[in-house]
């Protein structure tokens, strides 16, 4: 029932996050039991394109418009924490490493300490 779209699923305690089609050619943040293959939820509003890394028991994810979410990784709902705009237009990966996040869009890299 889901397509996963341009990015990189993240598996998490047996959930399975990503960027999916489930209407067409729509975007949605989509949470997939990883054992049954089943949709648990499904969340519009995250544009073309949106890689996601885990952090913890957290998920990061940059849109194509360089917006960050900051969601908890949970099975039964979206739960959004927050979200800024971290850079430009992007179709790069962020990184992460000891508490910082590396984004780079087409005119710069920036390092971001995130709040512990």
């Amino acid at each position: 029932d889901v397509a996963t779209m341009l990015s990189t699923p993240v598996l998490l305690k047996g959930h399975i996050y990503a960027l999916g089609s489930t209407r067409g050619t729509r975007s949605d943040f989509v949470c997939v039991d990883a054992s049954s293959g089943k949709l648990l939820w499904s969340q519009p509003g995250f544009e073309d394109y949106a890689s996601i890394i885990a952090v913890g028991d957290k998920l990061l994810a940059l849109n194509s418009t360089g917006e960050l979410f900051l969601m908890r990784a949970n099975p039964k709902h979206f739960e959004e924490i927050g979200r800024v705009q971290a850079c430009g237009k992007t179709w790069s990966h962020p990184a992460y490493a000891d508490g910082t996040i590396y984004i780079r869009d087409g005119r710069q890299l920036m390092a971001v300490e995130l709040a512990r």
